[in-house]
């Protein structure tokens, strides 16, 4: 394709990419292919779409079918947005595509911004849904999917999204005022399910802003950090109500390809929880830091308890990949005004009497804080530790730490 060139499927029309059909830039890039409203794109059998702008822009009313595509040197691979703040619905289906953003070619003419030297995002959805519901990304019984070297691998922003079976790996992400800026997976301000995929070597594999979330039965390895969380919604009402939630999850102990030692920085952060997080029924083994982080804003009314519970959580510092080093907590609540925590186990490694199991600190304006804290158990080499069995621990915040520091 010739610099800045762009193909069109208009409406009623048809396009179909097989057998290894490659279409891709000669040296500079393209603008990708336009999906316009009633017309249908299929990309199957190892054909590659590579060195676009967007490699594929899906508009309202299309039905596109990408499976065992090949996405190469895009800046995005898919772009699905509204043109205005009404929500757009099309018919996906995306499985077992290879999306890399490494070493894009140089931007054509026209080209000002959208550039840089890898990916910016492999699919992009804002302000959009399937028809029925939510729009899926992979499949429980489909070959996965696979994203790397892009700044995000899926970017949902006002959207309805499932992502399911998909492999995120080399996300390096870069830091922003303390905070990271590129992951796995970003969301914000919709909904989105998580569930059966794997990450590793990624700076933060998940990102969730205002969003009502399901990160669930998802692999860790090998990463900076799982998962960071700000206000997690929640959907519907009275007894019908879904909390927010992140359950059944492993970081692995071991590397699955190499055997090697393996393990991650940090776990799950959650930042000004306001509606009953759900943090259930994860292993987590060795963590170099602390394993889930609440931080709540002591200045803001009617916060909601946090649930954490059936966790295991192993920290062991020193694992040579990633390595920080220095103390770290099993458990650490912030300005949180409930928390329920039942059921916990934390397990240290010999390599730092540092750690902590549980840690809870707050401000001097926080009065006091309440925890129900059912059968917490930490072990500390062999055997040591404590359980607190069924009861409440009732005292000044800024004295909670002493109260139930391992």
């Amino acid at each position: 394709m010739d610099e800045g060139a762009e193909i069109r499927i208009q409406s009623g029309g048809s396009l179909t990419l097989q057998n290894a059909a490659i279409v891709e830039a000669c040296d500079k890039m393209w603008r990708g292919i336009t999906v316009e409203s009633g017309a249908t794109l299929t990309v199957n059998t190892l054909a590659q779409v590579n060195d676009a702008v967007n490699a594929i822009t899906a508009s309202a009313n299309t039905n596109n079918t990408l499976r065992n595509g090949r996405f190469f040197r895009n800046y995005r691979s898919l772009l699905a947005a509204s043109p205005n703040l009404s929500n757009i619905t099309f018919s996906l289906i995306a499985t077992g595509n290879i999306v890399d953003g490494l070493a894009l070619k140089p931007p054509h003419a026209q080209q000002f911004s959208e550039w840089s030297t890898n990916g910016n995002v492999g699919f992009l959805f804002r302000r959009c849904s399937s028809v029925g519901g939510l729009m899926n990304v992979g499949a429980s019984t489909a070959i996965q999917n696979t994203f790397r070297n892009c700044s995000y691998g899926i970017m949902s922003q006002l959207s309805y999204l499932s992502i399911q079976n998909c492999r995120f790996e080399e996300f390096s992400g870069t830091l922003f005022f303390g905070s990271i800026i590129g992951s796995g997976i970003y969301a914000e301000n919709g909904q989105i399910k998580i569930r059966s995929c794997e990450f590793t070597h990624c700076s933060l594999a998940i990102s969730l802003y205002k969003t009502f979330y399901e990160v669930s039965n998802n692999k860790f390895w090998a990463l900076n950090k799982l998962a960071e969380v700000f206000s997690g919604l929640k959907m519907g009402a009275g007894v019908g109500v879904m909390y927010s939630s992140i359950k059944d999850n492993t970081l692995l102990e071991t590397d699955p390809v190499t055997n090697a030692s393996t393990g991650a920085n940090w776990g799950f952060t959650l930042w000004y929880n306001g509606y009953f997080p759900q943090i259930t029924d994860n292993d987590l083994y060795n963590l170099d830091r602390d394993g889930i982080d609440i931080f709540d804003d002591v200045y803001s009314a009617g916060k909601a308890s946090s649930v954490i519970q059936n966790n295991l959580i192993t920290l062991k510092t020193n694992l040579g990949y990633p390595v920080i080093g220095g103390p770290a907590n099993g458990i650490r609540l912030v300005s949180t005004a409930r928390a329920q925590i039942c059921n916990n186990i934390v397990k240290f490694g010999t390599d730092d009497i540092f750690n902590i199991g549980l840690s809870a600190e707050g401000v001097p304006v926080c009065l006091y804080a309440i925890y129900r804290i059912a059968c917490f158990l930490a072990e500390s080499g062999e055997w040591a530790g404590r359980i607190f069995s069924r009861r409440n621990l009732i005292c000044p915040v800024h004295q909670l730490r002493g109260c139930v520091h391992f």
